[in-house]
């Protein structure tokens, strides 16, 4: 954090980490040691913060870190739970860096990536690639993709098998 601040930038940042550290419970290492503390030091006192931080610009969707599940939080503020893989999946659609042209230079458009995520392990279990923008069409196609076995010839040079979709029994 400290290596890209300079001159007063650095100083105004360890001025504001002193006074947060004041209200935490004093800043006993500048009273013991009478120096600033090291870079190192100061990135040592910032992790949990940024951490913490991080977690709650991801909180709708915290993804899976070992632990014994999660919880998705909708627009409307009602929590929905998941344990296992397949408990929850969520739909997202973007729209492709990439102009498509034709063999004679025309634009054939922008294609829209519509994807299928497992909530819990995060694995993308299905897609869909086309130029139709996001609609009910695309998303059943998608999670058509998500539920059935992936089957790709050998021109795809695949280097292991996608083995995600829904076992009927």
């Amino acid at each position: 954090m400290a290596q890209g601040l300079r001159g007063e930038d650095l100083d105004w940042k360890i001025q504001e980490l002193i006074h947060s550290r004041e209200k935490a419970g004093g800043f006993a290492f500048w009273v013991k040691y009478g120096q600033p503390p090291s870079s190192r030091t100061v990135e040592r006192w910032l992790k949990p913060i940024e951490q913490k931080q991080y977690q709650a610009k991801t909180s709708r969707s915290p993804g899976w870190h070992g632990s014994a599940g999660g919880v998705l939080r909708t627009r409307e503020g009602r929590e929905l739970n998941y344990t296992h893989s397949n408990d929850m999946w969520q739909v997202d659609h973007t729209k492709a860096d990439i102009l498509l042209v034709d063999q004679d230079g025309e634009e054939i458009g922008r294609p829209y990536l519509t994807t299928v995520i497992d909530c819990y392990s995060r694995c993308i279990v299905g897609f869909w690639l086309g130029l139709s923008a996001p609609s009910l069409q695309v998303v059943a196609l998608a999670l058509r993709h998500a539920m059935l076995p992936k089957r790709y010839g050998s021109e795809y040079e695949l280097r292991c098998k996608w083995s995600t979709y829904i076992v009927t029994i």
